[in-house]
């Protein structure tokens, strides 16, 4: 996979999950994929240090259905609106052409209209470093871990439930 394709795989995904295509997002992510959003150092064991997430492929399709499809999503009623934007993508030399690992930049800008304080909330901007295991499947890349690492990660994340 070179740069290009590292791009175009960001941007479809960056558009999933803005449109809340979840389930479409999940179609990405291989079974052993691992989703990590640590609390403190990207670099710790996220088994021994608090997550904001750290979940395999079946919790998150448990997540994305309780989102998507039960009605019981009150923490983010109305939804947020977000948009994500990608930028200094790099891909990392692999051993072989069946998988590959890519860096990227994101600024995550997030809208939750009337808040839970029935007034509308400023937008807000999250910057995050990322990092992307992928595995090609049957001719498609899909995901294996993608870990999401805010650089306030060690400042107050309040709100965060519009997280996928």
């Amino acid at each position: 996979m070179n740069r290009e394709e590292a791009e175009d795989f960001l941007y479809k995904e960056a558009r999933l999950l803005d449109d809340v295509a979840l389930k479409e997002w999940l179609d990405l992510a291989s079974e052993e994929f691992v989703y990590w959003i640590p609390v403190n150092d990207d670099m710790s064991d996220p088994k021994q240090h608090l997550s904001i997430i750290y979940e395999n492929k079946h919790e998150l399709s448990e997540r994305v259905f309780r989102i998507v499809d039960s009605g019981l999503n009150h923490a983010q009623d109305p939804p947020s609106k977000t948009t994500r934007f990608i930028s200094n993508v790099e891909v990392m030399p692999a051993d072989n052409e069946e998988e590959v690992e890519f860096r990227c930049n994101l600024l995550l800008c997030e809208y939750r209209p009337h808040g839970q304080r029935g007034h509308a909330l400023p937008a807000r901007q999250l910057a995050a470093r990322c990092r992307y295991r992928l595995h090609k499947q049957a001719g498609e890349w899909r995901m294996t871990q993608k870990i999401v690492a805010f650089l306030e990660m060690d400042g107050p994340l309040d709100g965060m439930t519009f997280l996928v």
